[in-house]
């Protein structure tokens, strides 16, 4: 799930009155971050705690969401609610901004699709797929997200039957056992069966990919951790991230998941990228 997307944004008005609660109470935290596990399945974490609007009785909250992705929240004094979006003040200030600009790491770069394109022979891969495939697509995934496990059972059918080929770059980050099914999928004798058992096996409800976590193999963690740092570097901030060619040959990229399968194959070149050979997972 999507947290951002499951806490609908609000703008409050918050009064400057004295309370009888103080702000930034760790039981506040507490119980805030028990609603973020709740919410986003352990994806969410509460980073920085610190004093809400004076006299509001809410603690500010720096949240990450995983690689690159950042918010601020407030939780009332009794942690048993959160409010995300803008905070104003009676002053007219944006309390949110302010905190975001104080308490929030300072976003990554914008990316640049055509440098993630040629950098790609830094990524370690797999094909997923028929080398024949006239079509071919990279994914960067991670193996607990549920987008990624939609666009991967919505392609399967095209990557069967020969019309794409997929470069497979997982990454590890979204939960604590991200790694370690990252790494048991690269570090797989054959990574392509061991994905196709990790979004096969997903499970939906709970977010959590099929395939149990092993972190035994050095070099496939390794291989995972320079993936994620190759994410971050690059500015991408989620996953599915997918780069192709288009059908003039330009470097394009579709972030996030595309709800039209049929209509991003449409787009990409039918021949094969002049891409430098990305590294092998093995």
């Amino acid at each position: 799930m999507d947290i951002q997307k499951a806490i609908l944004p609000v703008a409050i008005a918050v009064a400057l009155a004295q309370t009888a609660f103080a702000d930034n109470s760790p039981s506040a935290v507490k119980g805030a971050q028990a609603i973020f596990d709740k919410l986003g399945n352990g994806q969410a974490h509460i980073t920085k705690s610190f004093d809400g609007p004076p006299g509001s009785g809410l603690t500010g909250l720096a949240v990450s969401l995983g690689e690159g992705r950042n918010m601020v929240a407030y939780t009332t004094a009794d942690g048993k609610y959160i409010i995300v979006g803008a905070v104003f003040g009676s002053d007219g200030n944006n309390y949110s901004l302010a905190a975001a600009q104080k308490y929030l790491p300072p976003p990554p770069p914008p990316p640049n699709v055509g440098k993630n394109f040629n950098d790609l022979s830094k990524t370690h891969t797999f094909l997923w797929g028929k080398a024949s495939a006239k079509k071919e697509i990279w994914a960067l995934e991670d193996p607990d997200c549920i987008f990624c496990n939609k666009f991967s059972n919505e392609i399967k059918p095209f990557v069967d039957s020969g019309e794409v080929k997929v470069h497979v770059i997982m990454a590890g980050f979204l939960k604590p056992d991200s790694l370690g099914k990252a790494a048991a999928i690269l570090g797989a004798k054959d990574p392509a069966q061991a994905y196709e058992k990790d979004e096969s096996d997903f499970n939906a409800s709970e977010e959590e990919g099929g395939i149990k976590p092993d972190t035994s193999n050095q070099k496939a963690v390794d291989q995972v951790k320079a993936n994620n740092e190759w994410m971050r570097s690059h500015g991408i901030g989620g996953t599915p991230y997918i780069l192709y060619r288009n059908k003039e040959g330009k470097p394009s990229v579709m972030p996030g998941y595309p709800s039209d399968i049929k209509g991003l194959l449409d787009q990409v070149q039918g021949g094969s990228s002049p891409v430098p050979s990305s590294s092998s997972a093995k």
